[in-house]
């Protein structure tokens, strides 16, 4: 026979707001993880990625801790996540862990964590950690006008980092699924007339009056 459980409106009321609180934190640290691009693994990023990965997979011992407690769940060690993400110093760091777990697990991260955690506010201090990364970064992005070329150093560090930005967002689209069956030698002849006309471009707008860039 099922088991009915009744709520009241005031239990439904808070379960809903609850649900609809773990959404939008969900889906705020989704949209980070979203933007990050093609950031290469590092020594860190990897120790990092695996530490995360130990806290969400419990060793034998605790296994059998669990299995003595007659415990159904895996146990996360939710201190060392949290600990795991605030290892973290810049943004960057973070998405370059990201790719370390894919590389090294073969799995989703964000996915792996969404399935072990359930805690509204485990999933509040990873958003948090990671929110002020991001808030970093845009930080040093943000032009400013100070004396003593203050401005124009901050305006330079912005400039790399669309660079940076750029050369993810061109990793991103090569190494899609869409495009995984272009050879090589057409991804090089298309990326050698975006060049072409990027460069017709500057050479028109450094002289205004001269057309394009011609082999003679």
């Amino acid at each position: 026979m099922k088991k009915i459980v009744r709520l009241t409106e005031r239990d439904l009321t808070r379960l809903v707001k609850r649900v609809m609180n773990e959404s939008v934190i969900f889906d705020e640290l989704k949209g980070f993880f979203d933007r990050c691009g093609s950031q290469p693994p590092t020594s860190t990023s990897n120790r990092i990625a695996d530490e995360i990965y130990d806290s969400l997979t419990p060793d034998s011992s605790t296994l059998f801790k669990i299995a003595s407690l007659g415990s159904s769940t895996l146990g996360t060690d939710e201190v060392k996540l949290i600990g795991a993400f605030k290892k973290m110093k810049t943004f960057d760091e973070f998405c370059s862990t990201k790719n370390s777990y894919f590389r090294i697990y073969k799995s989703d991260m964000l996915d792996d964590i969404d399935g072990d955690v359930d805690e509204d506010e485990i999933w509040k201090q990873l958003s948090r950690t990671v929110r002020s990364l991001f808030d970093l970064r845009m930080s040093r992005t943000k032009p400013v006008s100070s004396v003593g070329g203050g401005g124009q150093r901050v305006m330079n560090e912005d400039k790399d980092n669309k660079k940076m930005d750029l050369k993810s967002d061109f990793n991103d689209i090569i190494n899609h699924k869409h495009y995984s069956e272009i050879e090589p030698s057409d991804l090089v002849e298309v990326l050698e007339e975006l060049l072409h006309y990027a460069k017709n471009d500057v050479f028109r707008s450094k002289k205004p009056n001269k057309g394009y860039i011609t082999k003679d």
